[in-house]
């Protein structure tokens, strides 16, 4: 089944199915994750957006939102988890998404990838939503427009690039040659970028938008409270070094 096999160490082998077996397994604990958050939210009736919270702590605002974005993947008409989560379909069929365009409108696509483009737009509609509620720099539309940037840069250019990762990967497998590394599906590329804009979006609930221009600027507006300064040195300390919340949050 795969010809990479023919070539390179028993370990090495085993090593890089796990690496493609690891990609859909992955997408589905999130979605299972998402399911049990949004069953939370209305079992114990929580307030949404999740930045309205005041009293959940920034951590779990950055948890709930990232969340939530992601239910717009799964709700969108025709989304194929697949496409962009199974190692084995990251080629000629899913094209359109490893080139997908934030200006077109997907609603009335029906190609195989016509859902799953709208639902990736819908994810990065509800972050631009939720940013402009927060005036978070990263993610407000009406911040990234005076410098002509949109919420999805980074995650287009590192699709894009990921397409060339792919047609590298499928030629080394389909010449049996050894296989050094696995590249990461979009759905990896979706959640990390989706992660990383959601702490930007929790960061600037909790401590408000400026932040970003400087932690002696905050120091100096708080001077004359502790309260505030403990919160502003806990952001330095220990939020803003994470690149993911399960660092601190406990999953089991």
């Amino acid at each position: 089944m795969f010809s990479f096999l023919k070539r390179g160490s028993k370990k090495e082998s085993q090593s890089t199915i796990g690496r493609l077996m690891e990609a859909p397994a992955a997408a589905n604990k999130i979605k299972a994750r998402k399911d049990r958050y949004l069953n939370r939210v209305k079992t114990l009736q929580l307030v949404l957006p999740a930045v309205r919270r005041k009293e959940d702590s920034v951590i779990e605002v950055w948890d709930a939102t990232r969340f939530e974005a992601m239910a717009n993947l799964w709700a969108a008409p025709g989304f194929d988890q697949s496409l962009i989560a199974d190692t084995k379909k990251h080629g000629k069929r899913n094209q359109a998404i490893f080139r997908i365009d934030f200006s077109a409108d997907y609603r009335n696509d029906t190609s195989e990838s016509g859902g799953t483009c709208l639902g990736i737009r819908h994810v990065y509609d509800y972050l631009a939503a939720v940013g402009e509620e927060v005036f978070d720099p990263q993610t407000a539309p009406s911040k990234l427009k005076v410098h002509g940037k949109r919420i999805s840069d980074q995650f287009v250019e590192r699709v894009k690039a990921n397409e060339a990762e792919w047609d590298r990967f499928q030629f080394d497998q389909a010449g049996g040659r050894e296989i050094s590394e696995v590249p990461p599906t979009i759905f990896q590329i979706l959640w990390a970028d989706v992660t990383r804009l959601s702490k930007s979006i929790a960061v600037c609930a909790k401590f408000g938008a400026n932040y970003q221009s400087g932690a002696q600027y905050q120091r100096v507006l708080a001077k004359n409270r502790p309260e505030e300064l403990k919160r502003i040195a806990e952001l330095e300390r220990t939020i803003l070094p994470l690149s993911d919340p399960d660092e601190i949050l406990d999953q089991n």
